[in-house]
């Protein structure tokens, strides 16, 4: 009798433009003290190959801009990492009632 074994990946799960998986940017993110919370997605080819993240981040700090969150992130992950990253900043991340992060409700706001 022979076995068959399917990987399969969650697209949460799924590598990004320059091998960035979206929980890695997360923790980064969620590690930085003017982040409440954060969830990243891949959308769209950029430049030859792969999504590029679009991070979703709700400020604990008001006034901080999405150049500083890349400025402090560039000292935790290699700058490739955050170079392509475009950081979109709302009031809430959607999650379910477990506290899973809503990917698809992301990809949705991703292209409103």
């Amino acid at each position: 009798m022979h076995s068959i074994l399917y990987f399969r990946r969650s697209l949460t799960s799924r590598l990004l433009y320059g091998q960035v998986a979206p929980p890695e940017l997360e923790d980064a993110f969620m590690a930085l003290s003017d982040v409440e919370d954060a969830g990243v997605i891949g959308s769209g080819p950029n430049l030859d190959s792969g999504e590029h993240p679009i991070a979703f981040v709700v400020r604990a700090n008001p006034n901080v801009t999405a150049e500083e969150l890349k400025q402090q992130l560039r000292q935790r992950l290699t700058r490739y990492k955050v170079n392509y990253c475009d950081i979109r900043f709302i009031d809430a991340i959607p999650k379910s009632v477990t506290g899973k992060i809503l990917k698809n409700e992301l990809r949705k706001l991703a292209v409103s």
